[in-house]
């Protein structure tokens, strides 16, 4: 069973409804460690770590090795999607082994995005005066 917590767990919204979470393998590792357990829980956006959840978490198991890549790859990073949107939850992530779950680390909260579009301007050509056409005909 891991002794040790997962280090430098961080977050953000990938959109309105999906977080992405990363973290660093515990300290005191062992090459047993076989996977992360990632608790997602709703939260007040001023919540701390030493707050319990009022609802139930969601939690997301994340294999230790991506058989997809073919390398023996330890997997940091999680996708965590079906979550309301523009809602603050508070993260935790442990690493087990086939003896057990190790500590979890401490919590971090981190929102949803709100619904809609995100638009970035690279360019805008302002003019004053009439339109040459207004609605696609000649004046």
């Amino acid at each position: 069973m891991p002794r040790s917590a997962p280090q430098a767990v961080s977050s953000r919204a990938v959109n309105s409804t999906s977080l992405v979470v990363s973290w660093q393998p515990p300290a005191t590792t062992s090459r047993w460690v076989t996977g992360y357990r990632v608790i997602v829980s709703p939260a007040r956006l001023d919540a701390t770590a030493a707050e319990v959840p009022p609802s139930v978490p969601i939690e997301t198991v994340v294999p230790a090795e991506d058989s997809d890549s073919g390398l023996d790859a330890r997997r940091t990073t999680v996708v965590i999607g079906e979550l309301d949107k523009f809602t603050p939850y508070m993260i935790a992530v442990a690493a087990f082994s086939a003896r057990g779950t190790g500590p979890y680390s401490d919590a971090i909260v981190v929102q949803t995005d709100e619904d809609g579009m995100r638009m970035r301007v690279t360019q805008a050509n302002i003019c004053s005066g009439e339109p040459a056409h207004a609605h696609g005909y000649s004046k």
